[in-house]
């Protein structure tokens, strides 16, 4: 699969949504209004990213289909072919498939 695809950002950003989510729980940082309110604010800005991302990976990964309709920004495109190959779909894509000879 290719190295840093958008999933994988997702992902990685899943991590520091799990780390925000621990520390507005944590009570020195609730007494700290100012950090506290900043770390709610960066939460609530993740939180439709990591709940979009989780989805689409869900559903190429798991959902009961056969093929995946691929269009999006040229640049995108290469990703998310190989994404939903590996994930043993079939793949329908707008041109160009990749931006350089090598994709």
């Amino acid at each position: 699969m290719a190295e840093n695809t958008l999933v994988d950002k997702i992902l990685a950003l899943q991590d520091k949504y799990e780390s925000l989510q621990k520390q507005l729980a944590d009570p020195e940082v609730i007494a700290d209004m100012k950090k506290y309110v900043q770390l709610n604010k960066d939460y609530k800005e993740l939180e439709p990213i990591i709940k979009a991302g989780l989805e689409y990976k869900k559903m190429v990964d798991e959902a009961d289909i056969e093929a995946v309709v691929i269009v999006s920004s040229s640049p995108e495109h290469c990703w998310m072919i190989e994404y939903v190959l590996d994930a043993g779909k079939h793949v329908f894509c707008d041109k160009p498939l990749g931006c350089s000879l090598e994709e």
